[in-house]
């Protein structure tokens, strides 16, 4: 298979999974935008409604990690079948007339999301040739994640993509800009940063899978601590504003775009799909952690919120340098190759 050039199927194949992809970054980041709003209707504090975002991250990593285990146990095409019908299932959930059913059903939708991510890219990986495997997954992942993003904003990776940037909208709020700027900046910034999902794929593919990875680490560090610097006049910063914002929406989505595939890449057939569900769930706790901090009203202001999300950030980039394998070029069987069979006895 390894052999085989690309055909349709192959790419009906990628088309579906950038929908189910964009769905599952587009739930929590949608969060993000509908939370003032949230405040509102129901007259409830920032810290009571940070509630909403919490479930959601818990029910996507609960979901990563059942469905990645679901997806090895009955396969992945009946898993992924299985997390679509409960999305539908719960896509009700904006209409609940409380907010403790939106509650509910936010959390039964973040369990189906959740478990789109690991079986995605399990299938992926397993069904693409080794030349074109590692381009087009990180493809997948940055169209997905950046795609997901900037459909939120529309609508109105751990600490980053789940934590620091699910309260971007509200912080630029309370730092002068007006709820129209905030999210004409934010979406403006997703478009802007949409090409850089290919230019994470082509790097992947091209230069190579653990340098890669490493760059878009130090890339969204470097971006994190430039939000130091904007916390007073940022009225007057509109520029370097959309320039961060632009960075850290690309570096990111491309760490997590890069972080799943690659993942999927270094475990073995037999717990492939659990192992992604493992990155998957671990991606989104820092942003748990994130939620529950702004759950406690202990949030602290922009520029404190982005050294404190940099610094691991920055641990990471150095643990993918110095532990990291390379993946680029490899078959699946060189790069985690299959146990050894149990000798045959007569018995």
């Amino acid at each position: 298979m390894d052999d085989a050039p690309l055909t349709p199927a192959h790419w009906k194949l990628f088309a579906v999974l950038v929908i189910a992809l964009i769905v599952d970054v587009m739930k929590p980041a949608t969060l993000g935008f509908i939370i003032p709003g949230v405040m509102a209707e129901y007259g409830l504090s920032k810290a009571t409604v940070a509630l909403l975002p919490l479930v959601a991250l818990t029910g996507t990593v609960i979901g990563s990690i059942v469905w990645g285990l679901l997806g090895d146990l009955i396969g992945r095409r009946a898993s992924i079948l299985l997390a679509a019908m409960m999305f539908i299932g719960t896509s009700i959930c904006g209409a609940m007339p409380t907010f403790m059913g939106n509650i509910v059903m936010c959390f039964l939708m973040g369990i189906s999301t959740g478990g789109l991510l690991p079986i995605a890219f399990a299938l992926l990986v397993e069904t693409v040739p080794v030349r074109q495997r590692g381009g087009l997954i990180v493809l997948l992942g940055g169209i997905g994640t950046v795609g997901g993003y900037l459909t939120a904003s529309g609508v109105a990776w751990g600490l980053v993509n789940f934590g620091f940037l699910l309260w971007l909208p509200s912080n630029l709020r309370e730092l002068g800009l007006s709820p129209a700027a905030a999210q004409t900046l934010l979406a403006k910034s997703a478009l802007i940063a949409f090409p850089g999902a290919i230019l994470a794929a082509w790097l992947y593919q091209r230069w190579s899978s653990k340098n890669s990875l490493v760059l878009f680490t130090l890339l969204t560090a470097t971006a994190l601590f430039g939000f130091t610097f904007l916390e007073s006049g940022i009225e007057n910063a509109d520029g370097v504003l959309t320039a961060l914002v632009v960075t850290l929406l690309i570096s990111s989505s491309g760490v997590i775009a890069m972080l799943i595939p690659y993942g999927a890449e270094i475990y073995p057939v037999s717990v492939r799909s659990t192992g992604t569900g493992l990155v998957a769930g671990s991606s989104k706790l820092g942003g748990i952690v994130g939620v529950g901090v702004g759950l406690a009203a202990l949030a602290p202001g922009l520029s404190m919120a982005a050294v404190i999300v940099a610094i691991p950030v920055m641990l990471s980039a150095l643990v993918l340098a110095r532990r990291s394998i390379e993946t680029r070029g490899r078959g699946l069987e060189d790069i985690a190759p299959r146990p050894p069979a149990l000798p045959q006895t007569d018995e």
